[in-house]
């Protein structure tokens, strides 16, 4: 329909098509301390930030652990630069040189290890200058290792900014969106969609149903099976529901837009609803939003009740009433009376 808004069209598709499938999805799972627990989707989000954060404290403790020992390290080498012929002299001759380098020096036997580890080439090739370069460059990150460390605050924004490192990493743009759902008023029933047409409905006594264009105005040019005559003409339009009230006292919903052309004899009205063989129809009507039924029994009860609420979606139809229908008429007026 031309009067249909193509947001509302494609909402409906998405409802009442495979265009969007919904799934539910139990999250059952082991959380950080190894606990099984069902999680949100806001809980599962937060649950990886938190491993991300801490992966990143992880990392830079590690980090803080090694700077720490280089650090100590270039300590030693500094004092073999200021001391480089004795500590060479002592390396060369005496017995016991790790004792000795302890013991004039002040190293502690990690320095006094790499020293000894160090051939003597390169330690009499030792540069001040690169010394005091690796130590300033260490010295800084090691402060900011321990900044990290200690303020939450600078983890998180670490965590984000290694994440937007991700995004931009992934070329190719994200294929879905994350958005508010759509507000259940863009949803049009599909109604909406069905151009609104007048049609005159058709029901044998055998019960064969079709829907003519336009209105019948002789029913006595229409034509039947032979043997077969008109039970009831009813005037409606292509987007209204057909209530097909059966003696039986179940009284069931087609859409009008269902209906067989005026063109033959149409088809079987059983094969359209859930109707018991020995059950009559007791009327045929066009639902009217908002207006009300008169429905009595053979034994002489009845109740007055909203269309709206009489209306079935599945071919069994409702079971309105417990026993033989004898009638289902439409209420017009304040006042209703009947007279048996």
């Amino acid at each position: 329909s031309r009067t249909v808004e193509p947001e509302v069209l494609m909402e409906s598709l998405f409802k009442l098509s495979d265009l969007e499938v919904r799934f539910p999805i139990n999250m059952n799972v082991l959380d950080a301390t190894n606990t099984p627990r069902v999680m949100g989707l806001k809980a599962c989000l937060q649950a990886f930030l938190d491993h991300r954060r801490d992966v990143l404290v992880r990392r830079a403790q590690w980090r803080i652990e090694r700077v720490e020992k280089r650090l100590h390290l270039l300590e030693g080498l500094r004092i073999v630069f200021l001391n480089l012929d004795e500590v060479i002299r002592i390396v060369r001759e005496e017995e016991q040189p790790k004792a000795v380098l302890i013991a004039r020096f002040g190293l502690t036997e990690m320095q006094a290890d790499y020293i000894l580890d160090t051939r003597l080439r390169q330690l009499a090739r030792i540069e001040e200058m690169a010394i005091e370069n690796e130590y300033k460059a260490l010295a800084e990150e090691l402060a900011a290792l321990q900044s990290l460390s200690s303020s939450p605050a600078k983890q998180w924004k670490q965590v984000g900014k290694d994440l937007e490192a991700v995004r931009k990493a992934l070329i190719s743009p994200r294929r879905t969106t994350i958005a508010e759902a759509v507000d259940s008023s863009a949803f049009a029933p599909v109604e909406a969609f069905i151009p609104r047409e007048a049609i005159t409905v058709i029901l044998s006594e055998r019960g064969w149903i079709r829907a003519a264009k336009g209105k019948v105005d002789d029913p006595s040019e229409l034509k039947f099976k032979e043997g077969d005559s008109l039970a009831f003409l009813v005037p409606a339009f292509t987007t209204d529901k057909i209530l097909v009230a059966a003696s039986d006292g179940r009284i069931f919903t087609i859409g009008a837009d269902k209906l067989a052309s005026g063109r033959g004899h149409g088809e079987p009205l059983r094969l359209m609803i859930e109707l018991d063989e020995k059950a009559e129809i007791v009327n045929l009507l066009a639902h009217q939003p908002g207006g009300k039924l008169l429905i009595a029994s053979k034994a002489g009860y009845g109740f007055i009740a909203p269309e709206d609420d009489l209306l079935a979606q599945k071919r069994g139809g409702k079971q309105v009433l417990n026993g033989d229908m004898l009638a289902a008429i439409r209420v017009t007026g304040d006042h209703v009376a009947t007279i048996g």
